[in-house]
């Protein structure tokens, strides 16, 4: 029997730093194939980098379906999210307040203009058949942060779970290690884009208004992601410039952790970067957190 629970011993040991050598490993040092798998999953996008850097997750495409109060299945990379329990507008507008950072976040997303691709450009000359666009640019306007203070959004959480349905939602995703989150503040904009023409004129005078949808339809797609249907059902020109998805979310915050099990001893935070996404895998899925 002694042996017996000295080989259950030994074989605890050597799992245990078999697990420890792949912490070791996944944390630091990532092999290349990690690293170039998850580049050419994630491309690079200025404005998507824009509202990260000013700690807000990308919301891609931008919706009215993402915002603070509501608990969310996100993806470990934090690029989606799918409701598990909405909350109720009524709880949500009687705490939901203005950020006090919003008028410099605001400002620092304005000031940013990002020029689209080389191709979307050649691709609306290519449909309207002659040589008319010369360069695509867009900015972020009219943008706002609504966020609710972290005591509230609590209360509204245990409402929430409180509610057989989402309770058993959120036990079964934790149960599969998936990330349960509740959105804590939301940044809402809309989006403007600037045709510059190669005649310098203003480019209704250059094409229809059939021509002009279209050419918002592909713009959207190609720079922002957002659905067809949302553009088009807000479609604003305004000069040379068309404006577009308005009062859409385009980043989100969730709470600095988001929910665990009873028994799970390591947080759940949403990455920022690929050696967070490393580290919550080992700890994790390896190491059982």
């Amino acid at each position: 029997m002694a042996s017996d629970g000295a080989g259950a011993a030994m074989g605890m040991t050597r799992s245990t730093l078999l697990k420890l050598v792949a912490a070791v490993i996944a944390i630091g040092v990532p092999t290349v194939g990690f690293f170039v798998a998850s580049a050419q999953n994630r491309p690079a996008n200025a404005m998507r980098e824009s509202i990260q850097e000013l700690g807000f997750y990308p919301v891609v495409p931008p919706t009215t379906l993402v915002g603070p109060g509501s608990v969310y299945h996100v993806t470990r990379d934090g690029r989606f999210y799918r409701t598990i329990c909405r909350a109720d507008e009524t709880d949500v507008g009687k705490v939901l307040v203005r950020s006090p950072s919003e008028e410099t976040i605001a400002h620092e997303l304005q000031q940013g203009e990002y020029k689209a691709g080389g191709q979307v450009a050649d691709f609306l000359n290519a449909r309207l058949g002659r040589n008319i666009v010369e360069t695509v640019t867009y900015r972020l306007s009219d943008v706002a942060m609504l966020e609710i203070p972290l005591d509230k959004n609590e209360e509204i959480f245990v409402k929430l779970t409180a509610e057989p349905g989402c309770k058993a939602w959120v036990d079964r995703l934790l149960d599969e290690k998936e990330f349960v989150c509740q959105g804590q503040s939301v940044l809402i904009a809309s989006v403007q884009y600037s045709l510059k023409t190669r005649a310098g004129g203003d480019i209704r005078t250059e094409v229809s208004a059939p021509e002009m949808s279209e050419m918002t339809s592909k713009l959207a797609e190609a720079v922002i992601e957002t659905p067809k249907a949302l553009v088009n059902a807000d479609l604003r020109i305004e000069g040379g410039k068309i404006v577009s998805g308005s009062g859409l979310s385009y980043g989100v915050k969730v709470n600095p952790v988001c929910a665990t099990r009873p028994d799970d001893w390591y947080p759940r935070r949403i990455p920022w970067s690929l050696y967070g996404r490393a580290k919550n895998f080992v700890f994790i899925d390896l190491l059982g957190g």
